[in-house]
C-alpha cells in the first residue's frame, strides 16, 4: 500500500500533475498488483533496459531472447513454472510487458520470452521512494 501513497506523491508533481488521468491509471495497476508481480517487473525490466532503450523501447526478437535466457525473473515463491507465466501474463493485461515471438535456437520450445515496455519502466519509476 505505500505505493499509492507514492503514487499520489508523485502525481502532484510539476512532471506528473498535468496528466491526472494516467496518476489515476497508474493507481489502479498498483492496486491490482502483488508485491511479487512488482518483483517480476523489476527483474525484466533492469535485465532488458539497456538495449531496449538504444532500440526506442522496440523489444526486438533476438535481444529478448538472449535475455529471458541468461535473467528469466525467479522468486522463491514461484514454486512451478506456470506460476512465473501466470505473472507475465497479468503484467502484459496491463500493459507493462509483452510477449515476443520464441527463437528456438535460443530458448527451449515450452519456452515463452517476455519483454519489458516503456510503460513497466514508468511504472517502476512512478512507485519508487526517493530512496530507491
Amino acid at each position: 500500500m505505500k505505493w499509492l501513497g507514492r503514487i499520489v506523491a508523485r502525481g502532484l508533481t510539476e512532471e506528473y500533475a498535468n496528466n491526472p488521468d494516467y496518476t489515476e491509471e497508474v493507481m489502479q495497476i498498483a492496486i491490482a498488483l502483488f508485491p511479487e508481480d512488482v518483483l517480476v517487473l523489476k527483474q525484466i525490466v533492469e535485465a532488458q533496459i539497456d538495449f531496449l532503450k538504444q532500440n526506442n523501447w522496440n523489444p526486438m526478437m533476438d535481444p529478448v531472447n538472449d535475455s529471458w535466457a541468461k535473467n528469466k525473473p525467479t522468486l522463491p515463491t514461484m514454486k512451478f513454472k506456470g506460476d512465473l507465466y501466470s505473472v507475465c501474463a497479468k503484467l502484459e493485461r496491463f500493459g507493462l510487458i509483452t510477449r515476443v515471438e520464441r527463437n528456438n535456437s535460443k530458448l527451449a520450445p515450452n519456452e515463452t520470452p517476455y519483454a519489458a515496455l516503456r510503460r513497466g519502466a514508468d511504472f517502476l519509476n512512478y512507485i519508487r521512494s526517493g530512496a530507491d
